[in-house]
């Protein structure tokens, strides 16, 4: 078989940041854990890479905001997880973060890239919480 895929090489000089949602960090903490991976992976340095904790993903775009507005990084990485329960609380969560990110930045292409967890995982990392 012929894989075709991307290379993406760092100059090491890059100034990433990571903005990781504390909620559901049992999901959370692997994903910042994978993008720490794939930045030193591909050339970055890791003195370079900085994270920031927030409390749940209704807080990226504020985090997001104010991490551009900076100037200091160069990327910005989002990672949270988001569980379908019972309440409306996942939908309207998830056309928050959707709306924010197109009419505050238009300009950027962004990837919606939360885990969006269906109700079986929910039982099961809420009775894990609870440990």
């Amino acid at each position: 078989m012929k894989i075709i895929e991307g290379k993406l090489a760092l100059s090491g000089k890059e100034r990433v940041l990571i903005i990781n949602a504390r909620f559901n960090h049992i999901i959370t903490d692997r994903l910042v854990e994978g993008a720490k991976d794939a930045f030193i992976r591909h050339g970055g340095d890791e003195k370079n890479l900085s994270l920031l904790l927030v409390p749940g993903a209704f807080e990226i775009p504020l985090a997001l905001e104010k991490a551009l507005s900076s100037g200091k990084f160069d990327a910005v990485c989002c990672v949270g997880a988001v569980i379908r329960g019972s309440t409306p609380h996942f939908d309207s969560l998830v056309l928050r973060l959707d709306f924010h990110r197109i009419l505050l930045y238009p300009q950027l292409r962004l990837l919606l890239g939360f885990c969006l967890l269906r109700y079986y995982l929910a039982r099961h990392l809420r009775a894990l919480r609870r440990l």
